[in-house]
């Protein structure tokens, strides 16, 4: 048995690019990686259950002899050594949580037409104030490019945790690992990824992020021709490069 258990929350289906993802990193493992994986630990996720279906997949996990859980979300593709990678930057003291670089999709406004404006954003979470002493998460949207980066949160789409963090959190509150905490500004509750994130946090665990790590998410969105360069553009947007108007990214 290998060190590493993997777990997903699922429904009815997987998307194509997790199924491909993770046949190759189970392939890369076997060639290449020594032999990591341990069990797989697929939970499924009744309406409403995404807590009780995490929390449910961490006990699963304690259980067994592994030292990580690799938590990946059945939206997500990544590369073959992607999990390897995480296992050769994660240290079970200085280190026990590390995520990939992963994106959500943001809902900004209404389009006026029975759909939304969407922006995709970093799930690099700061702590940091929101207005009239209000503080909360806020996405660390220029960071760091291919490089390790330390985190207050992160999502639970493509992370590995070790067990010692889970087992502090539980000495702490039970087994409470991924039960929503009210969120800071007394409104609604915090995802539950964020939820553990705070209490790991206040178990001493630190969380990072390698942006070199990088994945993708398969979300709807509403296109139109807001998203679309019309070949019109093209002449002016040489024009403004060749000016020195336009920004560099990052």
């Amino acid at each position: 048995m290998g060190d590493v258990a993997i777990a997903w929350v699922h429904g009815d289906q997987v998307d194509a690019s997790f199924f491909h993802s993770f046949i190759a990193a189970q392939m890369h493992d076997v060639f290449e990686g020594g032999l990591r994986i341990g069990r797989t630990l697929p939970v499924r996720c009744a309406s409403g259950g995404l807590v009780k279906a995490r929390n449910n997949a961490v006990t699963a996990f304690l259980a067994g002899d592994e030292q990580w859980l690799f938590w990946v979300d059945t939206d997500m593709g990544f590369a073959a050594d992607s999990l390897h990678a995480l296992l050769s930057l994660a240290d079970p003291d200085d280190r026990p949580v590390v995520g990939g670089l992963c994106f959500a999709q943001m809902e900004r406004d209404h389009d006026g037409m029975g759909g939304f404006i969407t922006e995709p954003i970093p799930t690099l979470y700061k702590w940091a104030e929101l207005g009239d002493g209000v503080r909360g998460f806020v996405s660390w949207r220029n960071y760091p490019r291919d490089t390790m980066c330390e985190v207050n949160a992160t999502g639970s789409a493509f992370v590995l945790i070790h067990r010692s963090v889970f087992e502090a959190i539980r000495d702490q509150l039970g087994e409470t690992w991924y039960d929503q905490l009210p969120a800071p500004d007394g409104v609604g509750l915090l995802g539950e990824d964020l939820s553990f994130c705070v209490k790991a946090r206040r178990a001493h665990k630190a969380i990072f992020v390698h942006t070199g790590i990088k994945t993708t998410h398969r979300k709807p969105r509403w296109l139109g021709e807001a998203d679309y360069i019309h070949p019109d553009d093209y002449a002016d947007l040489k024009e403004a490069a060749d000016e020195g108007r336009l920004l560099q990214a990052g």
